[in-house]
């Protein structure tokens, strides 16, 4: 049974905790595994959805979890029970720690998509957190995740992800998740497989500038991290990466290594002409806070 200062190490890792927030299929889980290779990071299994939904009161949306994905931030606050929360994620520290050591300095990391519409809550629950932002480009975004929303997997088990409609109060949205398709299949451009791309570039924008304005807000508390950057320049990307959770190991320096880039990045786009040409008349429509986003990167690495 893991003793008093075992406990106090877990608690201390989870006021200092790491969260790596990005739209889904922006690389949140290659970064995460490779973060979780330096000896005082605990990285706990995949997103901890069901300790959000179901002890934290923090709704998530997923193929195994709840089906609706409501944006919330600080002012949310009070519906979630912060001790119990943080205790859990204390609990999974100590059950995924393995052989590291434990110490006052090891750091709870947590990777999880959907949370980009509610990271103004999570920096409220969490004050002495660091959040590390992956973007990958809009198009292959776009192309993974209708590749993903395709797949005979979530067919054959009924799931279909559904893009909301806007309530008028510029909130990002993220998707919400109908499970029971098999039985009671639910119809429409919203509706994925089959949706209209345009809803996929709608999340990534949304989701992306919820990030940025939070950026905006409390540059000292976030990284951005292209994908593109961490395959292309990745010794300096990883240096600003250990620079800005100030990591002493080095667990970064062969990442170089691990990276597949041409099985990553250079596959055929599921995009058809059609589907291309929506793609681009969303880009030229909303170019302003496409060019905002992209400043905010080019800020940053140049």
């Amino acid at each position: 049974m893991p003793n008093e200062y075992v406990h106090k190490c877990a608690h201390n890792a989870v006021e200092n905790a790491i969260f790596i927030i990005g739209t889904m299929r922006s690389g949140t889980g290659f970064l995460g595994l490779r973060l979780n290779e330096s000896s005082s990071i605990i990285g706990c299994p995949f997103e901890l959805r069901r300790i959000w939904s179901n002890v934290g009161n923090v709704a998530i949306a997923s193929d195994v979890q709840g089906t609706e994905c409501p944006s919330l931030n600080q002012n949310n606050i009070n519906q979630v029970p912060i001790p119990s929360l943080k205790h859990a994620f204390s609990e999974e520290i100590i059950k995924n720690i393995g052989s590291k050591p434990v110490n006052e300095k090891i750091r709870f990391l947590n990777k999880n998509p959907h949370l980009c519409n509610k990271i103004n809550l999570v920096a409220a629950l969490f004050p002495k957190a660091k959040f590390i932002w992956t973007i990958r480009s809009l198009d292959k975004v776009v192309c993974s995740l209708k590749n993903l929303f395709e797949r005979p997997g979530m067919q054959q088990r009924g799931i279909q992800h559904v893009w909301p409609k806007t309530n008028g109060d510029k909130q990002a949205r993220c998707f919400n998740v109908n499970k029971n398709a098999l039985k009671s299949p639910q119809t429409g451009e919203r509706v994925f497989p089959g949706g209209n791309i345009r809803y996929l570039a709608e999340y990534w924008l949304e989701s992306n500038c919820s990030m940025m304005n939070f950026a905006n807000q409390q540059a000292d508390r976030i990284l951005i991290v292209p994908q593109d950057k961490l395959f292309t320049e990745t010794r300096r990307t990883t240096k600003k990466i250990e620079s800005f959770l100030n990591l002493m190991d080095n667990s970064l320096l062969n990442l170089e290594n691990k990276i597949e880039y041409d099985s990553i990045e250079n596959w055929p786009s599921p995009l058809n002409l059609s589907e291309q040409n929506t793609l681009n008349d969303f880009m030229v429509q909303n170019a302003y806070e496409l060019n905002r986003i992209q400043n905010l990167i080019n800020k940053e690495y140049t």
